[in-house]
């Protein structure tokens, strides 16, 4: 009987390992989606914060004008907060707008466009 050879393989400095491979079309979609929803959602956070800022600023300096006036002005208040809030968020519509806008969607709403019967 004949002893068994084993053989090492030795890796030389010219062979090159292999290289990494990239992110799938569906996982770059995603990552796309994840970080314009996290850029939106801060947005809308940093919005809220200026909003309820300078509706403290206003009731702030009403309460300091009269005794109740930060009771009275609170409608004025609130309204000059909520609008400085919806302000400064308004542009998270165009953001959830450029998610959505892919090929495929594009195909899907051109595909439905032509279904609907014209008169």
């Amino acid at each position: 009987m004949e002893k068994p050879v084993a053989l090492e393989k030795t890796e030389s400095p010219d062979e090159k390992k292999k290289k990494k491979r990239g992110s799938s079309r569906a996982a770059r979609r995603l990552a796309f989606i994840e970080s314009r929803t996290s850029k939106s959602v801060q947005r809308v956070s940093k919005a809220v914060e200026n909003g309820v800022s300078t509706y403290l600023d206003k009731r702030d300096k009403s309460a300091g004008k009269r005794r109740d006036g930060a009771l009275v002005d609170f409608y004025e208040n609130a309204a000059a907060g909520i609008s400085k809030a919806v302000s400064e968020s308004s542009p998270v519509l165009s953001d959830f707008a450029e998610i959505a806008n892919s090929r495929r969607s594009r195909k899907l709403i051109r595909k439905v466009v032509r279904a609907i019967p014209l008169f």
